[in-house]
């Protein structure tokens, strides 16, 4: 599959030329934010099995279909099968639309976010940049314009997009009713190749996203939203909130769902299971000529009721897409709720030839299954001379040092609506922490259970409890330690 990589001067060249409909006005970049918020009624909720609907969300879109969320906003593809058709930027607090891109396609689909880039697909040949094949495009969102784009199996009806770190999953739309067979794409957004392929026989895909080590896509024929492995396998399924469930995205661990009727749903998933998070010190990470290092934040958790192993292992994807090995743990132990966390540096040696790398750390079975799997990228400005090229060191996980003293911290602090409480247990044993009012009762148990060594952590979700100053508590054998919440609505 061949990548073409194009400015967005010659994107509006090829719909120019292009053989059947006339393609889509060139994007115009950024148009003047829009102001005001949107109410919300009450939606129309259907129930599911065992997806619990926690919220919803009432937009201005006129007609959505791809969701992503940024970190801090939604992104919705609003497709009106014209040059209108655009990309909205949605305050997740009121649904309020703040700004508004104009699309790269007439029938934008899927939305993608990579952490830098958004990525959309586009729905029907004729209303592409391509004459002939549907595509998927790379948007930079500071200018809104085109920057890349890859051409897909499809020459109809695209559909879904993910991002599972270093990777992006595109699946099929189908116009005939199920049982029909499509399928979801693995594609490489450097070089534009294809990896896998998963068959699909419940016949759409029109949402999809990637989390935990595992696709979700929604299905609009049968108004249901399933959960499968990376292999195919089919490990869940629920309806989904409302009919004619369209994009897919993750907002803090939970699933959101966009319909066909300007609705936007949470879900909480059943069983977050085994995470992997790194968060990169200091980004955007570019190292010079002379070489440099850089630090990361490493999370291993275990979101299950039940203990669990797993090897844990990182690698450098290189500019050329070939995987180096830097670090391989095998059978790890993880009680229920329990972490791993480190504090790795990584050095990268001037020899390394510049380009874009990819960090990668993965879990599960070593070294072809991984469950879980989080990554972030970071650029070699120039090849130097120095250290040898296999000298890729890593420091700070067989170094970590266990705590000395019993403490804890929460994150944000004052929150709303839920804060990170990270805590250190210098000796393994039975850990109580629980969270009480100024008068002294206890308002929930965040952990009761034993513990391993180490650093630890666990969310404290206010749900409608009232602003206000509150206590957690951590009890550890004999030793305890307190510290003060500030829930602020």
């Amino acid at each position: 599959m061949q990548k073409l990589a194009l400015a967005l001067s010659a994107v509006c060249l090829l719909s120019a030329v292009a053989a059947a409909a006339p393609g889509p006005e060139c994007p115009a970049g950024l148009t003047t934010p829009v102001s005001g918020s949107v109410e919300k009624p009450s939606p129309p909720l259907r129930s599911t099995d065992d997806w619990t609907i926690t919220d919803s969300l009432h937009t201005s879109v006129s007609n959505p279909y791809g969701l992503a969320y940024d970190g801090s906003y939604f992104w919705v593809s609003n497709y009106l099968s014209s040059a209108s058709s655009d990309l909205q930027k949605v305050d997740p607090a009121t649904g309020a639309t703040v700004q508004i891109i104009a699309s790269p396609s007439m029938w934008p689909m899927g939305l993608a976010w990579t952490g830098t880039h958004l990525w959309c697909g586009d729905f029907i040949v004729g209303y592409c940049v391509y004459p002939n094949t549907c595509c998927v495009c790379k948007i930079d969102l500071t200018t809104g314009q085109v920057v890349d784009t890859l051409l897909t199996r499809y020459t109809y009806y695209s559909g879904g997009l993910a991002w599972d770190g270093q990777y992006l999953w595109y699946g099929r739309k189908t116009a005939s009713t199920p049982p029909c067979e499509c399928w979801i794409y693995k594609m490489d957004p450097e070089t534009g190749n294809h990896l896998d392929s998963i068959a699909i026989t419940t016949g759409d895909v029109s949402g999809l996203e990637y989390y935990d080590g595992h696709l979700y896509y929604s299905n609009y024929h049968t108004d249901i939203i399933y959960k499968i492995t990376t292999a195919g396998v089919l490990v869940d399924q629920s309806p989904a909130p409302a009919t004619v469930p369209r994009g897919l995205t993750v907002r803090n661990g939970c699933l959101w769902n966009v319909d066909d009727n300007t609705w936007l749903y949470e879900m909480t998933l059943a069983g977050a299971g085994l995470s992997v998070a790194l968060t990169p010190h200091n980004p955007p990470i570019q190292i010079p000529a002379a070489g440099g290092s850089f630090t990361t934040d490493v999370n291993l958790s275990n979101g299950t009721t039940a203990p669990l192993t797993t090897d844990a292992w990182i690698y450098i994807r290189m500019p050329n897409g070939m995987p180096y090995p830097i670090l391989q743990r095998p059978d790890l132990m993880l009680p229920a709720g329990a972490s791993i966390v480190r504090v790795l540096t990584q050095n990268v040696p001037a020899v390394a030839l510049p380009g874009t790398y990819y960090y990668v750390a993965d879990a599960g079975d070593y070294p072809s299954a991984p469950a879980a799997a989080d990554s972030f990228p970071f650029t070699k400005l120039s090849a130097g001379a120095g250290l040898g090229a296999d000298d890729w060191q890593v420091w700070g996980w067989d170094e970590a040092a266990l705590p000395q003293d019993l403490t804890l911290a929460a994150h944000p602090n004052p929150f709303n609506p839920s804060t990170a409480i990270r805590y250190d247990l210098p000796q393994a044993g039975r850990v109580r922490l629980a969270v009480y009012d100024t008068a002294g009762r206890e308002v929930a148990t965040l952990v009761d259970g034993w513990r391993t060594a180490g650093t630890h952590e666990a969310v404290f979700a206010a749900g409608d409890l009232a602003s206000g100053l509150y206590l957690v508590r951590l009890e550890s054998g004999a030793r305890t330690t307190t510290g003060k919440l500030m829930l602020i609505k």
